[in-house]
């Protein structure tokens, strides 16, 4: 029986025997992240300026596809107009985090006569560090932002607004996330699928190791399906008689809920069979089913 790599990849020829360093990745940043800009009293971390801006919200950006961010800002008026500086955070969706210091100028936007409705800001940012494969980040970059003032009312020291961001830079980090992968030729493959938070490894719970010439088993199949697809509905639960035991049972429910598996014993289609390999023509049908290709 044909053995299947991880998702979605298939034939590996490559026995690891000796780990080589993990080479530096240098990638373009860009992206869009929107929130909600709220003015915060008090904030220790802006002493001697005007005013202090939180803003929180979501995005997608460049090598970390969907993102959360946070943002700090200090602000004060000046001779060029109103300089900020402060600190971002972006959560990426595998969890690892990355973190920028910036500055900003910004410009009050006018729709007449009273007070501004709006305002546009560009500025730099240098990332600083990070967690997971951002722990030893480098890079810089711009950003240009605009914001809504609501009910024009007040300066920009007004209580809460919305705020659009969007990034250019580049960073450069390097990161092994797995260490039996080093020799694979489906590394970057397998780094691609950890940083979308498809799959979390195969050595629970240090999860440090990827297994790429292992067998993957339809319970393992499912798990990383449901993650890819973002599939949510559980249906009634307990759909299969076969997988109470497994880990994977909840995954496996909500691939049967979104049709994509109908069962591994036809017609009567109770059991899934969870710890079987994955055929390549199982893995066909699967696929079919999920993208809406038949």
């Amino acid at each position: 029986m044909m053995r299947i790599i991880r998702i979605f990849v298939v034939l590996s020829v490559l026995l690891v025997v000796f780990a080589t360093p993990a080479a530096a990745r240098d990638v373009p940043l860009e992206g869009t992240v929107m929130g909600e800009h709220v003015r915060v009293e008090g904030d220790p971390a802006c002493a001697g300026y005007a005013w202090s801006f939180s803003s929180e919200g979501t995005g997608q950006m460049t090598d970390l596809g969907a993102v959360e961010y946070s943002l700090m800002q200090c602000t004060s008026p000046g001779p060029g107009g109103i300089a900020s500086v402060g600190t971002m955070s972006f959560i990426a969706a595998n969890g690892d985090e990355l973190y920028f210091e910036h500055t900003m100028v910004s410009e009050l936007q006018f729709a007449g006569p009273g007070p501004p409705v709006g305002f546009a800001m560009g500025g730099e940012w240098e990332a600083v560090g990070g967690t997971g494969r951002f722990a030893n980040v480098e890079g810089e970059g711009t950003l240009e932002g605009v914001g809504d003032i609501p009910d024009g009312a007040g300066n920009l020291g007004v209580d809460d607004g919305l705020m659009k961001l969007e990034f250019e830079g580049k960073i450069t980090y390097t990161y092994d996330r797995f260490v039996d992968d080093d020799e694979s030729i489906f590394e970057s493959d397998i780094e691609a699928l950890e940083r979308a938070a498809i799959t979390k490894g195969c050595n629970p719970p240090e999860n440090t190791m990827f297994c790429p010439n292992a067998v993957l088993s339809r319970g393992q199949m499912a798990a990383m399906m449901v993650r890819a697809m973002g599939y949510t509905d559980v249906g009634d639960g307990d759909l299969f008689t076969d997988d109470d035991d497994s880990i994977f049972e909840t995954d496996i429910d909500k691939l049967a809920t979104a049709k994509v598996t109908l069962g591994c014993n036809p017609p009567a289609n109770d059991h899934f069979c969870p710890d079987d390999p994955v055929t390549r023509g199982q893995m066909a049908a699967f696929l079919v089913r999920a993208l809406a290709l038949g």
